[in-house]
């Protein structure tokens, strides 16, 4: 049984030393690949720690790495940031109308006629204003997946005719930390120009 749990460690060891990981070995006795321990164990039923403790430097030290790697705070932190706000604009060499459709889709912005038949109650944040063949300008709460967390909040784009070309900008108000921003922008930029193609 031994020998399979060594092997089961020289693979994961291995494996995260291929992959480019950093690979630390805590004080503690365990082992941490970018800030996840992988010789920790828990139990399947409680979920609590059976051969480490959440107290020990090593485990504050690695889940500290990882959450400003992730950029996630936590909830008290999260309580009490403000919502930052971002922004990201590119051109696309796309009909505005169809950059438009696809963007709406993309993002589930919604119409204000669909607005108003699937809402009882007025949301100050939604905008909804259309001009075809000219300008779009959207804005509601809808989700975004970010570092494998999907939050909820507002994200507005605007879309304007530029020749044959659309310019498209993206604002969007989320609670992360500020070093992160670039990255949040970066990826919902990802996400309409993959969502453009």
């Amino acid at each position: 049984m031994k020998e399979k749990v060594g092997s089961v460690f020289f693979v994961l060891f291995v494996t995260a030393m291929m992959a480019g990981c950093a690979i630390t070995k805590g004080k503690d006795g365990h082992t941490y690949v970018d800030g996840n321990c992988i010789t920790c164990i828990n139990n399947p039923i409680t979920g609590e720690g059976i051969n480490y403790s959440e107290k020990t430097p090593d485990y504050q030290q690695a889940v500290e790495v990882r959450r400003i790697r992730n950029g996630h705070l936590t909830k008290k932190e999260l309580d009490n940031t403000p919502y930052l706000e971002g922004s990201t604009s590119f051109s696309k060499s796309i009909d505005i109308d169809t950059a438009y459709t696809l963007i709406k889709r993309e993002f589930n912005f919604i119409t204000q006629y669909e607005w108003e038949n699937t809402y009882l109650y007025q949301d100050e944040g939604f905008v909804y204003e259309a001009l075809p063949g000219v300008s779009y300008h959207m804005r509601s709460s809808v989700p975004h997946r970010f570092k494998g967390v999907q939050r909820d909040h507002y994200i507005e784009a605007i879309l304007n005719k530029n020749g044959r070309n659309t310019d498209i900008t993206f604002k969007f108000w989320v609670k992360v930390s500020r070093g992160s921003m670039g990255q949040y922008a970066l990826s919902i930029k990802k996400r309409a120009i993959r969502a453009l193609r």
